[in-house]
């Protein structure tokens, strides 16, 4: 089962989504999406 950033990723690039439009919808800033997606955890 793929971790939480590189599931958030895939499905991002899937939906043809940037960061900044993945933030906007569930309202937290491109900079948490940028976080979530590099996270070493």
């Amino acid at each position: 089962m793929p971790d939480f950033k590189a599931r958030l990723k895939r499905l991002r690039k899937q939906n043809n989504m940037t960061q900044q439009e993945v933030g906007d919808f569930i309202q937290v800033s491109k900079v948490a999406i940028s976080g979530y997606e590099k996270r070493n955890t």
